[in-house]
C-alpha cells in the first residue's frame, strides 16, 4: 500500500482473533496504512480492542466509534468520540433540516 492508495481493509472476527494472537504488530501496521477498515462479525470486546489498538499506536489519531446497541458501548467508551444511535438520529435529523433551509435561503436570493 502507498499513501493515497484507495485501499480497504476488511476483517472478521475470527481473522482478527487470529492476528491479534499471531500478529499484532502487522495487523496494527495495516489498519494504519489502509484508506478504510471495515470489520464484520465482531464480539464487543473485539469491537473495543481494535479502537484501542489504533488510539495507543505510534499515530497516536483521535479515534472515534458509531454504535447502534448494547454490543457497542464499550467500543464507544474506548474511543476519543463515541456516538450513539439515538445521537445519530438527532445529527442526521439537523443535517437534513439545516440543508433544506440552506437550500431554501439559497433559492431565496
Amino acid at each position: 500500500m502507498t499513501p493515497g492508495d484507495n485501499t480497504t481493509f476488511v476483517i472478521d472476527g475470527d481473522s482478527l482473533a487470529a492476528a491479534f494472537r499471531y500478529c499484532p504488530e502487522t495487523l496494527c501496521q495495516v489498519a494504519l496504512e489502509a484508506f478504510r477498515v471495515v470489520c464484520c462479525r465482531m464480539t464487543p470486546l473485539q469491537k473495543a480492542q481494535v479502537v484501542s489498538m489504533v488510539k495507543e499506536s505510534n499515530r497516536h489519531p483521535i479515534t472515534a466509534a458509531v454504535g447502534d446497541g448494547a454490543n457497542d458501548v464499550a467500543m464507544i467508551q474506548e474511543a476519543h468520540i463515541g456516538i450513539g444511535k439515538k445521537i445519530c438520529y438527532h445529527i442526521i435529523i439537523e443535517l437534513l433540516w439545516s440543508g433544506r433551509n440552506f437550500r431554501i435561503k439559497v433559492e431565496l436570493f
